[in-house]
This record gives structure tokens, sequence and C-alpha cells, in this order.
């Protein structure tokens, strides 16, 4: 709701730049993050699925944050630096339906390192899908898919809606889990 409001009122004002030069102001901030959310509720993700990112700090980044939240996720921001034994380990104990990576960013190889973890997971008896987002390439639905719902209301008081890792420094990282009542 704040983000409609604010796309009413102030539109064309600037909400982010990123470190590549692409910028979204309020009302095309509104309209990515709907047609993204609707892009992955057609892919069938729902409330409380477990949607597991890896991304750059893009503004594609902010918008798959907000299209999830949207559609009431439990998202794993996962920190781009992160590479395959910590992210086994992380995906083994979390159990996410979805992994979202960067084919390639600066020169590492995203992709062929997600399909190793899925493929690792599918010997735990996981599945886990990949999809991979390169900068504007987030699923999204038809322009004129008009808006969806009022919005996830959950039921439940404290419904987790993140998951953090901890670094892992000591030891394997930890889940830390969020709500997003303040």
């Amino acid at each position: 709701g704040l983000l409609v409001e604010r796309a009413r009122a102030n539109p064309n004002q600037r909400f982010c730049l990123d470190n590549e030069g692409r910028e979204l102001g309020f009302k095309d901030l509104k309209d990515a993050v709907l047609r993204t959310a609707q892009g992955f509720y057609n892919l069938g993700i729902r409330e409380n699925d477990r949607v597991a990112w890896q991304l750059p700090t893009w503004c594609d980044s902010i918008v798959l944050s907000m299209a999830l939240h949207r559609l009431g996720a439990v998202q794993m921001p996962l920190f781009p630096t992160l590479r395959k034994n910590e992210l086994d380990y992380i995906c083994g104990q979390a159990k996410p339906q979805l992994l979202i990576t960067p084919s390639t960013w600066k020169k590492f190889n995203y992709a062929a390192m997600a399909a190793e973890i899925q493929s690792n997971l599918s010997t735990q008896n996981h599945h886990m899908e990949i999809l991979i987002a390169d900068k504007n390439s987030l699923p999204g639905a038809d322009p004129d898919f008009g808006e969806l719902g009022p919005g996830v209301e959950s039921i439940d008081e404290l419904p987790v809606r993140w998951i953090f890792c901890t670094s892992g420094t000591t030891s394997s990282p930890k889940a830390a889990l969020h709500t997003d009542t303040p």
C-alpha cells in the first residue's frame, strides 16, 4: 500500500539508481513489482514458499524482493560472494523451492553453481527449481495484467517472511528467521 501511495503522489521521483546506471522512479517501481509478482504467481510461487536469491545490488533485486513480499513468500537473500559449499549447506538446510541467480556476474558462473546445488539437493530428495535472472529479466506478466488483489493478509500473528544466514566464519552458516512485523 505504501508503494502504491508513493507512486500516486510522486510517480517520477527517483526511488533507486543501481551501480550499473539503471534508475527506477516510484511509478516504474510499482509497475515492475506488480508485473513481477504476477509473473512469479504464474510460475507457482505462493504464500510461505521459500525462495532463495543471490543477486547483485541491482534495482532488479529490490523489485524481486518487493514482488516476493507481495506474494507472502519466505525470502532467503544470499550474499553474491557465497559459493557452492556454503550454498549447498544453506539450501540443504532451508530447502527453498526456488533459487534465483544471475547467469554470470563479475566473471563467476552462478548458473553452473546453481545447477550443481540443484543436483546435490535432488540426491537428498528435495527438488529445487532454478531461475536465471540477469538484469531486466525477472519473470513478468503482460503489462495489461491488472493489479493483484489486496496482498497477503496472514492469519499468523508473526509469520516468518525472511531467512537470513549468518556468515559461518567459525562454523557452518546458521539460519535466522525473521518476520516483517516491526
